[in-house]
Formats: structure tokens, sequence, C-alpha cells
């Protein structure tokens, strides 16, 4: 066991080599005209909603960071899927595609791939342009299985009867902005990650940055976008700033870029699409009416950056927002009318209320397994006197791919260590009570699009996690592990109270449907 532990070790050790945090400048919330008790409470808002929880917040003004929060077990240095805010960083793409004169956007989709064109090709089809894609206003019907059953995507997708002419219907599907970055591999000869890299993230300062591809060799471009909250903030203050980047040298000389062409950033923030059914939309971002001028760069289960012009603010949220939960309209309540109207342009000094936002940012902490257990009105405890350690077990089939489980006591005071087989080989998770103990592994996490073909591609294969435990009733072992680098956790019930037919009842947090199992031991 020790063996185990100095390897975790050395694996936490690796993973922090490439931490890549604090470039933003810092400020007091007072410096930009904000008191920090109003920033403070908004953040004790996030923290509470029901159904969520919160892995990172960043809330910018004037180009400075003046709160930001990562709940325990979550870090700063941790990267994360942001899903569909994927998009946006794909029509950023395009916009410097377009200064480099290989792409327009009246360019027709079909010239693009003529070898994967169907037989014949309809009027419709061949109209299709790139703004068109853009606008998600293709007029081909939404497909969300398609990536799950094809390896052909571009000739799966290009063979669909299409609904509706082009341009005219909107119709959110993330095969559009996939389309997208298959159009500018054919015109660069790179994958879109290859592209931007150089031109778009290293400009900005982020290496810390990953990105799926398809069973094709194509950048997702609609999701599987993994990088660290600050690279979010960075990238929505660049957008914010028209497109201009400014880095400070240590001789305190200041130098500014323009990244991205303004005229471009100016069109993606602009209306192309009334949206009957909720807010209207841009280039592959959304806008907000909350604000004059206002946008939300979206993914799943909320992960945002919102640009908020008339405040001269950027804010980041990451977090996994449970199905049903009301994705994202309590968070921008909390932000748009009890944050925002707080705003003034009276600098003060930095006082009591500072330092208050400070601690509860560092003491900021997810609910631990003995929490939820007193919500749910149970006694938790940290050893059960009905069921005795060490114990091994074996797993059914079951959603998370574990085959065995072995549960022992840890060399730390009050640690589990639970011991998973899965096909990549044992897991060593450590579980703490009344804390988070850190572990990593190198099996996959739950991943809500995880049958999407080619999932994983080009993603880190070592996982942090942070997992606590609890015993209730003396014969159910509760356990809650967060994939602290990704954004899904596991929920675990281990009943034993009938000795006969012990079961595992699992639930990751993006689902609301758990699955219960019969376990047997080895």
């Amino acid at each position: 066991m020790r063996q185990v532990l100095l390897t975790l070790m050395l694996l936490f050790a690796a993973l922090d080599i490439n931490a890549q945090i604090n470039d933003l400048p810092r400020a007091t919330p007072e410096s930009v005209g904000l008191p920090s008790d109003r920033l403070r409470a908004f953040l004790d808002t996030l923290m509470r909603l029901p159904g969520t929880d919160i892995h990172s917040v960043i809330v910018m003004r004037r180009g400075k960071v003046i709160g930001e929060m990562y709940p325990q077990p979550f870090r700063a240095r941790f990267g994360h899927t942001i899903y569909s805010a994927s998009k946006t960083f794909t029509a950023a793409a395009v916009g410097i595609a377009i200064a480099e004169n290989r792409l327009r956007l009246d360019d027709r989709l079909a010239v693009f791939f003529p070898e994967q064109l169907p037989a014949e090709v309809s009027e419709w089809l061949a109209s299709v342009r790139v703004r068109d894609l853009l606008t998600m206003t293709s007029g081909f019907p939404a497909d969300w299985n398609m990536r799950s059953r094809y390896t052909e995507w571009v000739k799966t997708y290009l063979s669909r009867t299409l609904t509706s002419r082009p341009g005219v219907k909107f119709v959110y599907d993330s095969i559009d902005t996939y389309l997208i970055s298959a159009i500018i591999q054919r015109v660069t000869g790179q994958s879109m990650m290859e592209y931007l890299r150089p031109r778009l993230f290293q400009p900005l300062g982020i290496n810390v940055v990953a990105w799926e591809e398809s069973p094709e060799g194509v950048t997702t471009g609609g999701w599987g976008l993994w990088l660290q909250a600050e690279s979010m903030a960075k990238f929505g203050q660049l957008l914010l700033n028209g497109g201009k980047w400014s880095v400070m040298a240590p001789d305190s000389t200041v130098t500014t870029t323009q990244i991205l062409p303004e005229s471009w950033v100016r069109n993606m923030l602009t209306r192309h699409v009334d949206n009957p059914k909720g807010d209207n939309y841009g280039y592959q971002i959304w806008l907000c009416g909350e604000s004059e001028g206002a946008t939300r760069i979206d993914g799943a289960m909320g992960q945002f950056v919102f640009i908020i012009p008339e405040k001269e603010m950027v804010v980041v949220m990451t977090q996994c927002i449970a199905s049903g939960s009301n994705a994202g309209q309590r968070e921008r309540y909390a932000l748009f009318r009890q944050l925002l109207p707080a705003i003034t342009d009276r600098p003060t000094g930095a006082g009591r209320a500072y330092q208050r936002l400070l601690n509860f940012e560092r003491a900021a902490v997810l609910p631990l397994a003995h929490e939820l257990a007193k919500k749910q009105g149970l006694k938790p405890s940290a050893k059960s006197s009905a069921v005795k350690l060490p114990l091994s077990l074996t797993l059914p089939d079951n959603r998370l791919g574990w085959q065995s489980v072995d549960i022992s006591e840890g060399e730390e005071r009050k640690h589990l260590i639970m011991t998973v087989t899965t096909a990549d080989g044992p897991q060593a998770i450590a579980l703490g009570y009344e804390e988070w103990a850190g572990s990593v592994v190198t099996s996959r996490p739950p991943y809500s699009i995880g049958t999407t073909l080619n999932a994983f591609s080009n993603l880190p294969n070592q996982w942090q996690t942070g997992g606590s435990y609890t015993w209730t009733d003396d014969t159910q072992l509760r356990a809650t592990i967060h994939f602290t680098n990704w954004i899904s956790s596991v929920s675990l019930v281990f009943d034993f109270s009938d000795p006969a037919a012990p079961t595992l009842t699992l639930n990751e947090n993006f689902s609301t449907t758990p699955q219960t199992v019969q376990i047997r031991p080895l």
C-alpha cells in the first residue's frame, strides 16, 4: 500500500509541472467599484444552488481578477471539459482563417468535400454556406446520436436530407460546428487544434489545453475542449477587448497584439439569429438580454463565460448542473440581478469585507459524504462495528465499468482506500472522513456523452480524484468521488444490511437515474 501511495504522489507531482495559473492580474473588488461583501454574497448564492456543484468561479472587471473560488476538492490548476463552450473557440478559428484569406463566410460547404457528397446533391445542400453553419441555420436536422454510431461523420451528415432552406431556421446542433472544424482542416492542412495553438492559445499564454478528435481525425469543434478556468477567462477578456491582448514584460513594458480581428469579434458578438424559443444567437455564442451587448459562451451542465461590456466584466463558471435543475437561469439571475447592480465607478480601499471575501473563497468546500448523509436524516460515522475491513467485492456489469472493489483502511487517520479494478487495471482511490482525500487514477471518469466514438482522445490519461466517505446505520458505506480535472462525480452506497444480498447503488452527478447492482465477496 505504501508503494501505491508513493506512486500516486509522484503522478500528482508530475501533473503539477504543467500547472498554469495566476497569469492574469489580480485586484481588490473595491479598487474597481464593487463591494467585497456583495461579491461574497454572489459566491455564496452559487454554492447554495440545489442540484449543482460549483467547480470554479472567476470574476473579472477591467482586465483584473477581483474574485475567484475553487471549492475543494477542485483547484485552480485543474483542467475541465467545457462541452459546447468549445463552439466559440471554433468561431474564433473561422475569423483567423478569414483574415489569412483562407476562407470566406459565403463559401459553400459542398465545395470542401466533393468526394463525400451524395450521388445527388440537392439545391439546399449545395447552398449551405459557412455563415449558415456558424449561425446554426444550416437546414440539417439535428442528430445527437449520429456521432455514437458512425465513424465517417462528414459523409454521414452530408447524406442527410435537409429539412429547411439554409439560412432560415435556427436548429442548435453540434455537428454544424464539427463541419466548420472539418472545413478549417481542409483549408489549412492542420487540425483546428493545431491551427489555433500558435494563433490563439500560445499568444494568450494557454499551454494546458487539449481537444478531442473524431474518428476521422478532426477536432470535434462543437465540444471536447479541455482547459483551465483561468484560460476561459483569458478568452472572454480577449473578446471583451475586441481581439486585443496585452502582455507586460519584466521591465514593465506592455506589448499589445491583435490576436483576433476586431471586426470579426464584433461580428461574433452581434445578433444574427432571432431565436423565438430562447436567447438570440451570434456566431457560436449566445446573447444575454439582461445587459446591453452581453453575451454568453455556454456549455452543457453549466460551463459559462459571461462577457458584459456595459460593466467591463468577464465572469467564468464551471460546474455540473444535474439534469432538470433549470441549468443556467439561477446563475444568470444571481449575476445580473444581484451582483451587477452593486457595481459603481467609485473605487474605495479594501477593508475587513475584503478579508472576509478571501476567507470565504479559501474555505469553500463541496458537500462531503457525511454532510450529504446528515441532510438525509442519517447519522454519519467514521467506522462500522457491523462490517469488518478489509473487504473484497466482485461486481456485475455496471455503468462505471468496475469489475471489483477492495476496501481497506488507509495509512492516514480516518481514511479508506478503495481499490477498483477496471479494464485499465487496479485504481486506488483515497476516501477521507470529514475531508477530501486526493488520488490519481488512469481509468477514464464517467462522461455524459461517453458513447461518442473517440471520446477522450487527446485528453489526459491521468485523472485527479477527491474522495470522501461515511458509514450510516452501521451497515451502509457511502462515498462521493469527484474527478477534479474533469467534470463528473460519482456517489456510491454499499449496503450490507442483508449479508446474504449486499448491494451497490451508484449514480453520476449528471444523471438522475441511480443504478443498483448485487455484489458478492471474492
